[in-house]
């Protein structure tokens, strides 16, 4: 989604939209070519992908379209407002940092591995479920398919390597994506342009044909540094882009 706001200047709101559908046949071709090498264990993950579908249906059918244009969010310390597409990209880029910063501590000290399989121990079939649906609503706000979240959740909360929930977590988003971008097209009524729509999916399997061969010849320890930094280095961008520097 930020690519398609940054590059192609298309709508935050929009570009969900558009980030449903690229990411859902992407991920469905990865998954594909990822499960060709074995890289998928279905068995731990189902409940997350199933409850995460529910998730992402009910924000893209219900919660989105009813949450009204401007949203004033209050925590008692601070307070968020402004218009809707604005906050979800504030939220996207928060979750950005976060999730990033978990998983780079993990790849990079030795403690917070031993509380990455501890977690793995404790993470329980309802709990699971519950970090499905929270991804899938998620999801369905930002338009992300959930894939930022959900290789950290099978990565640290299930002890899957980063290959295996590589592959895991693009079958699940493929299908969420898929899901989440039919109920916008036949449901809510979205309009877009079908040829730019194409065009920028001609970029996305390329670039996706090219990471997947990149991430073959990586270690688990590489792979999983290079993708919390992307994280993390990101959301700063963001955030910094679009929340600070405008009013500098």
């Amino acid at each position: 989604m930020p690519s398609l706001v940054y590059f192609f200047h298309i709508g935050p709101l929009l570009a969900t939209t558009y980030s449903l559908g690229l990411v859902g046949i992407t991920s469905l071709m990865g998954a594909y070519l990822k499960g060709k090498k074995g890289e998928w264990d279905l068995k731990k993950a189902w409940p997350i992908g199933l409850s995460s579908t529910v998730g992402l249906l009910i924000a893209r059918s219900y919660l989105l379209p009813h949450t009204p244009e401007i949203i004033n969010i209050d925590f008692g310390y601070f307070q968020i407002g402004g218009k809707k597409s604005e906050v979800i990209m504030f939220f996207f880029a928060t979750m950005l940092i976060l999730v990033g910063r978990k998983m780079l501590r993990t790849a990079l000290f030795k403690d917070a591995n031993t509380v990455a399989m501890q977690v793995e121990k404790n993470l329980k079939h309802h709990i699971s479920i519950m970090l499905g649906l929270l991804v899938g609503i998620l999801a369905g706000f930002m338009g992300a398919g959930g894939g930022f979240f959900f290789i950290p959740i099978l990565s640290l909360g299930l002890g899957m390597s980063m290959h295996k929930a590589a592959g895991t977590s693009l079958l699940i988003i493929g299908l969420n994506s898929l899901t989440g971008f039919m109920i916008d097209i036949f449901w809510t009524k979205v309009h877009f342009e079908y040829l730019q729509f194409l065009l920028i999916l001609c970029v996305a399997i390329a670039g996706m044909l090219i990471g997947l061969r990149i991430a073959s010849q990586l270690n688990e320890k590489k792979l999983k540094i290079i993708f919390s930094s992307f994280l993390l280095i990101l959301g700063l961008a963001m955030m910094l882009d679009r929340f600070f520097l405008p009013h500098v």
